[in-house]
């Protein structure tokens, strides 16, 4: 038995009203210019309206023809993205190299994602957005970008730090001699104390490094569970 799936009859619904308000405006716009001739005709001769009379369709003019044709297109643009978003969100080959690509490197910024694959940025989140739906992915905001992961991975922020070449820096010095000062990890990664507090403070934010005053120097550590987390991708990534 054919059965209609719900997005699939919403669009059907919408399409039909926007068809249905398309005619409608067309025909205000053609029917206006119109009763005006029509108005100045009755006033010049006097002439009253009849059931017999004639009067000029709205529905042939072009502007309904334009309307029209813009309004299927929208339909068709629907119902293609409808089709792709189907029973199974991997049979679409760009959504499953995405999805292979987050799975296989266990998490990525969307930024990233572009760079790889060098698509619009409304098309990648489309798809994105149709994985997440389905529970493949999650996805979350980190130093201030979009990341997705697999959908219950830990160790995102972490992660997250890595891929930075100089946060995964001063993070790989925190955990070499933490605590740590600003000036000892300044000089350790050899960037500015400004620098190095900027990211610092991006990191404790997301719960990666925890800070302690110990009277005028402020110490950093990793916190206990990243740790652990960077103990077990040193491990995995050993031979």
């Amino acid at each position: 038995m054919f059965t209609l799936s719900t997005r699939t009859l919403l669009i059907l619904i919408v399409g039909i009203a926007l068809i249905l308000n398309s005619f409608a405006a067309a025909g205000i716009a053609s029917a206006e210019p119109t009763g005006e001739r029509d108005t100045h005709a009755h006033h010049s001769t006097g002439a009253v309206d009849s059931p017999g009379d004639s009067f000029d369709c709205p529905f042939s003019s072009g502007a309904s023809l334009s309307l029209a044709n813009s309004t299927v297109t929208s339909i068709v643009f629907l119902a293609g993205h409808s089709r792709s978003d189907g029973p199974d969100p991997l049979e679409h080959d760009l959504r499953k190299e995405l999805h292979d690509d987050i799975h296989q490197t266990s998490g990525t910024y969307v930024s990233d994602l572009r760079e790889t694959y060098d698509i619009h940025r409304s098309t990648l989140r489309y798809h994105l957005d149709v994985l997440e739906r389905r529970g493949l992915v999650s996805s979350d905001t980190i130093f201030g970008q979009l990341w997705y992961a697999p959908v219950g991975s830990d160790g995102n922020e972490l992660r997250a730090a890595l891929t930075n070449d100089t946060i995964g820096e001063i993070v790989d010095s925190i955990a070499l001699l933490e605590p740590v000062s600003v000036t000892e990890l300044a000089s350790e990664v050899e960037r500015s104390p400004s620098t190095v507090s900027y990211h610092l403070e991006r990191l404790e934010y997301e719960g990666v490094i925890e800070q302690e005053r110990r009277s005028t120097t402020v110490l950093s550590r990793l916190a206990s569970d990243v740790r652990t987390e960077l103990e077990s991708l040193e491990d995995s990534a050993d031979p």
